[in-house]
């Protein structure tokens, strides 16, 4: 804890009184305020000033939970610079509120203040299935919390409240909507924003209810012609696809159940539409589908596999996922042309970046590549069509970093730069 004026949280009263008078056409506004909150966040102080609660009249009426402090608007730290919004959740009227509710905002607000994320509009965000009433407190208070089916959110415009002008600029209110895993699935492998609509046209207030039946039981049937029809918007996915290295295969672990759906899903909503899925997971590197010609890399950043739905590697994997079965073997073909060129063309840049100041060890290093860049020279003509201008960008890239390399010995640039100059 530090002492003197920098140890106290500043507040724009104004701001306050905003959000209190946007809040209070409602009814009347409780604050459940932290002991600490006149300390600066810095300092140790809590992530917001408040949590503001009213009761939100109306044939479905709820409790609309808002938080007070998370804007640099309403509480200008350095730590906030550029958060302009608030978050709010809706829980409908004779469901338990507190201390769920506001607990589980002030560690979004936390979140977003310490890894300088954003919880942006149209976002999906799950919490690898740990309810949204649990999600902010230890293991041994989490268990008296109550149960939900709620394990991610969706993030939106706040529907009542979505924007509080103040005399110090706006505040966007950002409305949290729990999700189902049901619902996340098809989110993250179709398109979130979209999703969001749909739910939203069927509940409009936006409610987060902790228990109720999930939305893919009407919402199924509207989304598969579209999602079939325009594929995934949502390039990186956690699939928990796991994968080892073989002495002649890799070795993919596939999930089972809705699991092994949502992995097929993302598949082919992005493969099958020429885009790239980058399937991250919790117990192994990534997985990079490209689609392309077939090919697969094992690289520094994770295992790369090239192709199309139809062709192998990437159909053996559809087809291990739609049958069930607990893994596949996908034997080791070498990358494609373009991918080895274009990691041969990093790795020259590198050694050119890391030697800038040391010219004789610059020069020793790229004469050990020159036998290396003569086979990489011979791989131009390897490459498909669909991929020569960006390898010949990557070429010339290459060619321009050695040009403007500080070396007075040319020895082994000018090698280099003859070598790998497109033909």
């Amino acid at each position: 804890m530090f002492g003197g004026p920098a140890a106290v949280r500043p507040i724009n009263d104004q701001a306050v009184a905003a959000l209190d008078q946007a809040l209070g056409r409602f009814g009347p506004v409780t604050h459940a305020v932290d002991p600490a909150r006149t300390t600066a966040f810095a300092s140790g102080g809590p992530p917001v000033w408040s949590v503001g609660f009213v009761s939100v009249p109306g044939p479905r009426p709820y409790t609309l939970v808002v938080t007070y402090g998370l804007s640099y608007t309403l509480s200008p730290e350095s730590e906030r610079a550029g958060v302009r919004y608030e978050l709010s959740i809706a829980i409908p009227h004779g469901e338990p509120v507190t201390p769920w509710a506001d607990a589980f905002l002030r560690g979004q607000a936390h979140y977003i203040i310490t890894q300088k994320a954003e919880l942006k509009l149209g976002d999906c965000v799950p919490f690898r299935g740990v309810p949204i009433t649990r999600m902010a407190f230890a293991p041994e208070h989490a268990v008296m919390m109550p149960d939900t089916t709620l394990v991610g959110i969706l993030v939106a415009q706040d529907p009542v409240i979505p924007v509080v002008t103040t005399p110090t600029g706006d505040i966007e209110v950002r409305r949290l909507v729990g999700v189902d895993q049901q619902e996340i699935d098809r989110a993250v492998t179709w398109d979130p924003a979209a999703f969001l609509e749909l739910v939203r046209g069927v509940d409009p207030q936006l409610l987060s209810p902790l228990q109720r039946p999930s939305y893919m039981t009407t919402l199924h049937d509207t989304i598969e012609p579209r999602a079939q029809r325009d594929g995934s918007v949502v390039e990186g996915v956690l699939l928990d696809l796991g994968w080892q290295q073989l002495s002649n295969a890799v070795r993919i672990a596939l999930p089972q159940g809705p699991a092994a759906r949502r992995a097929s899903n993302a598949i082919r909503g992005r493969i099958g539409f020429g885009r790239k899925l980058i399937a991250f997971s919790t117990v192994a590197p990534p997985i990079t589908f490209v689609p392309g010609p077939a090919g697969m890399d094992i690289t520094p950043q994770g295992l790369v596999l090239v192709g199309e739905l139809a062709s192998p590697p990437i159909s053996m994997i559809v087809d291990a996922l739609t049958s069930g079965a607990p893994s596949v073997d996908l034997a080791l073909q070498p990358p494609p042309p373009a991918r080895v060129r274009a990691r041969f063309f990093d790795r020259v840049a590198g050694v050119v970046r890391d030697n800038d100041l040391n010219q004789q060890k610059m020069t020793k290093a790229l004469n050990k590549l020159l036998d290396e860049a003569r086979a990489i020279a011979a791989m131009e003509a390897q490459v498909p069509a669909a991929e020569r201008d960006a390898d010949r960008a990557a070429a010339n890239a290459t060619v321009r970093v050695l040009r403007f390399a500080r070396n007075t010995d040319q020895s082994a640039i000018e090698p280099l730069i003859a070598l790998l100059s497109p033909k």
